[in-house]
């Protein structure tokens, strides 16, 4: 993605009002440089301490092309033994997995959350936490159906322009939802 897509991108992000443009706009964004499918999850840590994603539902701002996988993500509560999201939040650099992500040291619950992962057509992923101030967190996770060599060439490729744009949509969703 050239950096002219990166500015368009942001700047199409500052008229932003709605979920749904914000979905359109990233989804937008995504499909041009090969990822098809995706979800944005914001949280707000003052209201996120000791309840479930089922809990903190109404507060969290969660975008995804997967509906189906993003619904049954917040009723199994995933979040909470998701491998991928524990290694988030330590870490403020993209995290690339595959299927091998984490295996030798997976509890059974982080297991099954990988299993169905695999079982809904989600075999690898490139997530980028954003940590914002206030301990605000964000995670744009994307996959794709490329195959793992394709999928590997372009998160070489665009790591870089997802990883701003990763930044500048948490920013904007924070401010405007």
């Amino acid at each position: 993605m050239a950096t002219n897509h990166i500015e368009e991108f942001v700047s199409r992000l500052s008229g932003l009002q709605t979920e749904t443009e914000f979905l359109e706009a990233l989804g937008d964004a995504l499909d041009r440089i090969g990822y098809n499918q995706f979800s944005y999850v914001g949280i707000d840590p003052n209201r996120a301490r000791g309840r479930t994603l089922v809990d903190m539902e109404p507060h969290l701002i969660h975008l995804t092309n997967r509906p189906d996988w993003g619904r049954r993500y917040i009723d199994e509560d995933y979040g909470k033994v998701d491998p991928v999201v524990r290694a988030c939040f330590s870490s403020r650099l993209p995290i690339r997995w595959t299927e091998a992500f984490m295996a030798s040291t997976r509890t059974s619950n982080e297991a099954r959350v990988m299993e169905d992962a695999w079982e809904n057509g989600i075999r690898q992923g490139f997530t980028l936490p954003v940590h914002g101030p206030g301990g605000e967190f964000g995670l744009l996770m994307l996959s794709c159906a490329e195959k793992k060599e394709e999928f590997f060439r372009l998160t070489d490729e665009y790591h870089f322009d997802i990883h701003v744009m990763a930044n500048y949509f948490h920013h904007t969703a924070h401010q405007t939802l």
